[in-house]
């Protein structure tokens, strides 16, 4: 079968989506050899990775995003004859006859809601989602939560809809990746000491509820609650400026580090070493951050809606959704966490753990992959 990916996120940084669709591709070049693979760009991109000799780079650097997309992919799939093409990230090109198209579609937040993206995503969101998810033969979501929402928002047909959970963390039943010396490097960078710092891990954008989070640090600190202070780990997106400006305002700002893009083992390092991670995002359609946490035993505190209680299951400490702005409420989980005896601690780390491995990286490959070949 010829299948084609649309492969522009792997020219991106690797966070979220762009990890997703490298460990799919990862996964199907070491175990497929039966299939021919295109991976189609307008921009150029490396794998670090060796292609088998049925993979095909297509690089088209004509227009940008969903222009390209629009204008080109199309002639692309028209001219590689393929049988069936996947678009990882939402949005497909116009239908070619005899291709079939499947699409996942990870969340509607900025469908939903215009701020929780920037103005263009807004109406990108708006203009071709729901007919992507028209045209698309197959719709793949990442959770139930996502499966719920567009059956809700876009009223496609529940029979074209199959949820396939997110893969693993690179974390799973291993050993840490960095040296004693890279940790006190890594630790020096942000001037953090193990197991006295509370820890986010996401891009810098009001979806997060980044701002609840730096008040509840802050009812923690005027409380005398918790000495140590709060990273806020990954680069700053659209729309921040507000929760910068309360991090300013903040009487412990000097205690609250923000650390810009984090490298594969800054990040690692910063969730082994961390007192509990806080998720309490507004929306999610699956939260990786919950399972990278809780795969190296890291007690997680997120919130009662979409997706999380999907992935944290009955592991995490959740804040309930009615009270999701209420920074006493997560100030009260994050006491809790805080006061786990170490046999309380040990007993969660191996819950957490066996939680994480639920969610498989080369399960959720092989049945993309199954998906895209099926004929139903």
């Amino acid at each position: 079968m010829r299948i084609g990916i649309d492969a522009r996120t792997l020219s991106y940084e690797y966070t979220g989506i762009p990890i997703f669709v490298y460990d799919v591709l990862k996964c199907w070049n070491e175990e497929n050899t039966d299939d021919e693979f295109f991976l189609y760009s307008n921009r150029p991109f490396e794998l670090d990775f060796k292609l088998k000799d049925n993979w095909h780079i297509v690089i088209d650097e004509y227009g940008l995003g969903t222009i390209w997309v629009q204008l080109r992919l199309a002639e692309l799939i028209k001219k590689d004859k393929l049988d069936v093409f996947w678009e990882p990230m939402n949005f497909l090109p116009r239908k070619v006859r005899g291709t079939n198209y499947c699409v996942t579609v990870h969340d509607l937040a900025v469908y939903k809601n215009a701020s929780f993206g920037t103005f263009k995503e807004f109406v990108m969101e708006r203009l071709f989602i729901a007919k992507s998810c028209r045209t698309a033969d197959k719709i793949i979501a990442i959770s139930e939560a996502t499966k719920r929402e567009i059956l809700n928002e876009l009223k496609v047909s529940e029979e074209k809809v199959k949820v396939i959970h997110n893969g693993d963390s690179p974390y799973n039943g291993k050993e840490k990746n960095y040296s004693d010396y890279e940790k006190k490097q890594i630790q020096k960078k942000w001037n953090v000491v193990s197991n006295k710092y509370l820890l986010y891990v996401g891009t810098i954008e009001p979806r997060k509820n980044i701002t609840t989070i730096v008040k509840a640090f802050n009812v923690l600190k005027a409380n005398g609650d918790f000495e140590g202070k709060l990273v806020l780990a990954g680069k700053r997106g659209w729309k921040s400026d507000s929760i910068f400006q309360t991090i300013m305002d903040s009487t412990y700002k000097d205690d609250i580090v923000v650390t810009g893009y984090v490298t594969e083992i800054e990040k690692e390092c910063l969730y082994r070493e961390a007192s509990c991670l806080l998720f309490p995002s507004f929306e999610e359609g699956f939260g990786f951050p919950i399972v990278e946490a809780m795969s190296v035993g890291l007690v997680v505190i997120t919130a009662d809606t979409s997706s999380m209680p999907e992935v944290g299951g009955d592991v995490a400490f959740y804040v309930n959704k009615q009270d999701i702005c209420n920074e006493h409420e997560l100030a009260r989980q994050v006491n809790k966490a805080l006061g786990l005896s170490d046999a309380e601690l040990k007993l969660y780390a191996e819950r957490a753990k066996k939680r994480a491995l639920t969610f498989n990286r080369h399960d959720a490959a092989q049945k993309i992959l199954k998906e895209l070949k099926s004929k139903k």
